[in-house]
């Protein structure tokens, strides 16, 4: 499970976060939907964690039934104790479709997966209409393993390039738009131990027949 590979300093990041900020990355994407999506009814929080990206949903009072899914129960479980409107449930998206949504939303998730490809290709068969991804791209796949203080094992990190991107979403029926991400302006960043990244935000939209 991911949560073995983080550390105790993660868990409290994440619950100062949901408890006191707004994160750019969920603003961005809100701004998106509200601009490209407005007819929308329906909603998948892929890899929800502690349900920051439903704080700011119910801040913007879009009009979304909203689904968060994770695989960690800890992240859960807090999610639903915050947040207890909410629909929280247990997936791992590898193996799992999530029910079908007209909008699917993952950050930092699908890349940090060992193998993600079966959790992209579930993301993108149960989008009916537009899905937003925000994770690392770049001219070529790479991966590394990410070995965090005080934790129990590594995670990967995956970089995903461009041209995979596209042709995964077009086998799906989806046209993409790469967006530069608003926090990071998808400069390179070093996470450390040598990982080198950059943070995009991939808008897949189905197309029409």
């Amino acid at each position: 499970m991911f949560h073995a590979s983080q550390n105790d300093d993660y868990f409290k990041v994440i619950l100062d976060r949901v408890k006191n900020q707004y994160l750019t990355w969920c603003e961005q994407i809100l701004d998106l939907i509200e601009a490209r999506c407005p007819v929308s009814k329906s909603l998948n929080d892929l890899g929800c964690n502690v349900g920051q990206f439903y704080k700011a949903l119910l801040r913007r009072q879009l009009a979304l039934a909203y689904r968060g899914y994770d695989i960690e129960a800890l992240y859960l479980k807090t999610a639903a104790s915050l947040f207890p409107s909410a629909d929280f449930r247990s997936i791992d998206l590898t193996a799992e479709k999530p029910e079908r949504a007209d909008i699917s939303v993952s950050s930092a998730t699908i890349e940090l997966i060992a193998d993600p490809y079966p959790a992209l290709e579930h993301l993108l068969a149960t989008t009916a209409e537009t899905a937003f991804i925000r994770t690392f791209l770049g001219e070529t796949h790479l991966v590394d393993a990410y070995q965090k203080e005080g934790a129990e094992r590594p995670y990967m990190i995956h970089q995903f390039s461009f041209s995979e991107v596209e042709e995964i979403c077009d086998r799906h029926g989806f046209s993409i738009e790469v967006i530069h991400d608003r926090y990071t302006g998808s400069e390179p960043k070093d996470l450390g131990q040598n990982v080198i990244r950059s943070a995009y935000v991939v808008m897949a939209r189905k197309r029409t027949q």
